[in-house]
């Protein structure tokens, strides 16, 4: 093994040393008022160029973003839905799964050894996991918003009561009082005036 090949090695095993270091302080939940948008990009940039097949996490991240920078309006009520790109850009992705388990079963040696039961809990999945993009629904009216849950329900809040607000891996964890909390997935209609908005919240209730 020549010095050429060692270097190259070592820098690679270096960046994903790093890349991971980073991926583990990014993905982990943060205030919302946090920007880390200038280390997203440099992990960004690591990975694409450790892995070679770049990155094709925020390569799926850019086509689920497409759709409308605002959100829309009824009178005097905010209504903020999942991104054009993220409903049928997940619609695209299906047919990409079912496939990979046909062949699975049909064109390698793991056909018949995994139990029937995962690939109907991956197929549950994927039908909740559409069902609630498509239907998912965030209102906000001044000081009252209302918000699709992980069950496909409507769930009423008082924003006085918003107590935080974290980002996550998927998008935002909203927490109010009695110990109640709501998901909002990252990528939706006027993602930046929801963000803007909540934070504006927490900074008029004092927190």
């Amino acid at each position: 093994m020549n010095l050429v090949t060692l270097l190259v090695l070592a820098t690679s095993l270096g960046v994903f040393l790093l890349s991971r270091r980073l991926a583990r302080k990014l993905t982990g939940p943060h205030d919302i008022r946090e920007d880390r948008t200038m280390l997203m990009r440099l992990l960004n940039a690591l990975v694409g160029f450790w892995s070679p097949i770049g990155n094709p996490e925020e390569a799926i991240g850019n086509v689920f973003s497409v759709g409308r920078k605002t959100p829309q309006q009824v009178d005097d009520t905010l209504v903020f839905r999942a991104t054009v790109g993220w409903r049928y850009g997940y619609l695209a992705l299906i047919p990409l799964v079912i496939g990979f388990i046909v062949y699975l079963e049909t064109g390698t040696d793991l056909a018949g050894q995994t139990p029937a039961i995962y690939y109907l809990i991956m197929v549950g999945f994927l039908i909740w996991a559409g069902a609630y993009m498509w239907v998912f629904r965030l209102e906000i009216d001044v000081d009252d918003m209302s918000c699709t849950s992980a069950l496909l329900t409507q769930r009423q809040f008082d924003l006085w009561d918003l107590t935080a607000a974290k980002t996550t891996r998927d998008g935002y964890t909203l927490y109010f009082t009695k110990n109640r909390k709501i998901s909002v997935p990252r990528f939706i209609e006027g993602h930046d005036a929801f963000k803007a908005l909540i934070i504006a919240r927490l900074d008029t209730n004092g927190q």
